[in-house]
């Protein structure tokens, strides 16, 4: 569980990394997923000419691009009806210039300009900065409480099993290496 602008910003930075990986690469062959899907048939015949093998009818389900749609429809709805929405625009407006360099736009998709939906807040760069620490810590307030949750149930079960509060393996170990040291003292 992550923020959604930490998400963008490590969306952003594998593209950055890749774009300039690919220039070393002899042999690199770039696929979209949106690509993909208006045409598998096409990509599966030029996926097998770049890795020089015979490309099979491969019987593919019908795809089609209602998973994005399916997508779109959830950006669009948090930029125009969700209470937090002030923080969707803020992040629009400062990652779509460097996704528009990946040829992805955060504010245009299905023929329909997103635009239309900001209204301009006051003070833009201070209040998304805001609006960011404010996901930030949202992010990691339902992590912990995710983390909370899976320790005690671990606890619950190994109490149910008969077993004894479980330290990480690490700590067992080096506390089982200090034992052995002071027993091995103690002996003599």
């Amino acid at each position: 569980m992550n923020s959604l602008h930490t998400l963008f910003e490590h969306w952003l930075w594998c593209h950055e990394l890749f774009d300039q990986d690919k220039k070393d690469l002899r042999h690199v062959y770039e696929l979209r997923y949106e690509d993909y899907i208006r045409n598998p048939s096409k990509h599966h015949a030029e996926i097998a000419a770049f890795i020089g093998t015979y490309c099979f009818n491969l019987a593919t389900n019908e795809l089609t691009s209602a998973y994005n749609q399916k997508y779109f429809d959830r950006w669009s709805g948090l930029l125009s009806n969700s209470p937090f929405k002030q923080y969707y625009h803020y992040i629009a407006r400062k990652y779509g210039p460097r996704f528009a360099t990946h040829d992805y736009s955060l504010l245009e998709f299905n023929g329909r300009d997103e635009n239309l939906f900001i209204v301009e807040a006051l003070p833009v760069s201070a209040l998304g900065a805001f609006y960011c620490g404010v996901a930030q810590a949202s992010a990691w307030l339902r992590r912990s409480s995710a983390r909370s949750r899976q320790y005690v149930a671990r606890q619950v079960e190994m109490r149910r099993r008969g077993q004894r509060f479980s330290l990480p393996r690490p700590v067992q170990e080096k506390i089982e290496h200090i034992r052995g040291r002071w027993g091995s003292r103690t002996d003599s």
